[in-house]
């Protein structure tokens, strides 16, 4: 345990637990388990013929294109050893920074499962912070995890601060000396275009990526991708005027295809753009409901062909799953029948959410059993049920009662309804959420407390000044 831990800011070290226990091997929750019982795309349409009025950003034919990048970053790889031992693999810089980033690197994370501190070399000051959040499973699927930081051009030291598998309490895994590799040069065929302009000056980069997509699918992938803003601008998802959209297309040898028949602890790079599979090498159950990169950094370098913010990957296929990690990634398959949840679903694990449902095992967002609050903004164990300490108290009126009976919601008023983290266990106490019709269960549509934690981390990427949440209290 880190000696001064406060020192980093959180309210609360337990704020911050999540991922990657030992429990169970159940099967992973992730999307709803039921594909028949989510929200169908009735009123989403594709888009005939090849979109009008794209501009090209970028190309990797057009040399003084290619080079117009963003701001420059230093990106660190760290490889996991089955030990549970990590260690800085790879440094580089390139280009895909943005003011976002920047903007955010500045402020002590206040949710993740993995923290890393940028710290001056000679003073110890902390220079930058990132954090992702993961599931349990993350670092045995993919074997390795990222930070971006804002170049800063000195010697410099980085701390990565993690869940420990056991006890669930942050504790420092490494502290190693940052010494740069290589200035990223990647040699990759690709196009990025312009599908949505921001109408605000800080904007924030969502970058759709092409996977899967083989020769001669081009023109489907950019009718893809313009479905992702219809479904983003009907649902009204938050932020979106803030949100300039872009796609990247390269050709994969290699479509995602069918899971394979049975588990193999083999792990082939997958001969595709991104190089994300259904990760088959780790047995956890539902492993054909996921993907994961085959290899993380081969993935992180071609998402920093560009610069970027929020990654989305649209893969190639009609099938039922979805990914969602908070701060690192997103992925779902362009022609499920289920579309616009699964990517509402799978936004809202990249801003932090967890599942409001109670079925099909864990949530790949399991928090470590002994936890006394979860960090994630719209679930709580509900160990004291004060009003005072809801998360969500701006919406609950004192007069409702903590735990909230479920015909309470025949009204639609908030409160702390039984339910929610799929299956995963809870010592001494059971997971409560705030409603009972949200996106982050099987609702069309987020409630405002998940809208609301959306709007929080979109605020911290972009300063709270130019983004006011729209929940408020009514009583």
């Amino acid at each position: 345990m880190i000696k001064g831990f406060g020192s980093f800011g959180f309210a609360e070290i337990s704020c911050l637990c999540c991922a990657f226990l030992l429990a169970t091997q159940l099967s992973l929750a992730n999307p709803f388990p039921d594909s028949e019982k989510v929200p169908r795309d009735e009123n989403l349409h594709h888009v005939d013929g090849f979109p009008i009025g794209l501009s090209l950003l970028r190309s990797s034919n057009d040399k003084r294109l290619k080079a117009a990048g963003g701001k420059s970053v230093i990106r660190i790889d760290i490889a996991w050893s089955a030990d549970e031992s990590y260690q800085i693999e790879k440094v580089s810089i390139d280009k895909s920074g943005t003011s976002a980033l920047y903007n955010r690197s500045t402020t002590t994370p206040k949710q993740g499962s993995y923290v890393g501190v940028l710290r001056d070399a000679n003073t110890n000051v902390a220079l930058a912070y990132d954090s992702i959040g993961t599931g349990r499973r993350y670092r045995k699927l993919a074997r390795s995890i990222a930070f971006r930081f804002p170049n800063p051009n000195k010697s410099v030291i980085l701390e990565l601060i993690a869940e420990n598998p056991l006890s669930g309490k942050m504790e420092q895994v490494l502290r190693q000396r940052v010494d740069v590799d290589s200035t990223e040069s990647e040699e990759v065929q690709f196009e990025h275009i312009l599908l949505k302009e921001a109408s605000h000056a800080q904007k924030l980069e969502v970058v759709i990526y092409a996977e899967g997509y083989k020769a001669g699918t081009k023109d489907k992938f950019w009718r893809d991708a313009q479905r992702v803003i219809q479904a983003l601008t009907g649902s009204d998802f938050p932020g979106l005027d803030r949100m300039q959209i872009s796609a990247v297309f390269s050709e994969s040898k290699l479509a995602l295809g069918q899971p394979p028949s049975r588990p193999s602890p083999e792990v082939k790079e997958r001969d595709s753009f991104l190089g994300l599979y259904y990760p088959h090498w780790d047995q956890f159950g539902r492993w054909y409901h996921v993907v994961y990169p085959t290899n993380e950094k081969k993935f992180r370098r071609r998402l920093a062909l560009v610069p970027y913010d929020y990654p989305i990957v649209l893969i190639n296929s009609s099938d039922y799953w979805g990914v969602g990690n908070y701060m690192s990634h997103t992925a779902v398959p362009s022609d499920s029948s289920q579309f616009s949840y699964l990517l509402r679903h799978e936004l809202g694990h990249f801003f932090g959410l967890n599942e409001e449902y109670q079925d099909g095992g864990p949530t790949e967002l399991e928090f470590a059993p002994d936890i006394y609050e979860p960090w994630s903004q719209n679930i709580t164990f509900l160990r004291s049920p004060l009003l005072g300490l809801l998360k969500w108290k701006a919406v609950v009126s004192p007069s409702t009662p903590l735990p909230t009976p479920s015909r309470y919601w025949s009204r639609g008023v908030f409160g702390a309804y039984r339910g929610g983290y799929a299956e995963s266990e809870v010592a001494g106490a059971h997971s409560h959420k705030p409603g009972l019709d949200c996106t982050m269960d099987r609702g069309r549509t987020f409630c405002e407390v998940c809208r609301h934690a959306i709007e929080e981390v979109i605020a911290d990427d972009i300063g709270p000044a130019n983004l006011k949440p729209r929940i408020s209290s009514s009583f």
